[in-house]
């Protein structure tokens, strides 16, 4: 049984198709991190914080995220 070909028509196994499917995961590790803040946080006064403190830490987690996931990009190899 042969591999599906990725959606940008490379084959299966070619450094593309495992570039972009490492792309492909470090996008839904963000997108999931981010879906996790929103739900934390979406509960009035988490802990009794003020709404000023919340809006901080959503900030922060949020700018961590994109950190993290903008470092994971930047050591992927070029793609052919």
């Amino acid at each position: 049984m042969s591999a599906p070909a990725s959606p940008t028509g490379s084959k299966a196994g070619s450094p593309s198709s495992d570039w972009e499917f490492r792309r492909q995961a470090v996008a839904e590790r963000l997108l999931t991190a981010l879906e996790d803040v929103v739900w934390r946080y979406r509960a009035p006064s988490p802990g009794g914080l003020p709404p000023g403190l919340v809006a901080e830490a959503v900030t922060a987690e949020v700018a961590h995220h994109l950190l993290v996931a903008r470092d994971a990009l930047r050591q992927l190899p070029l793609a052919d």
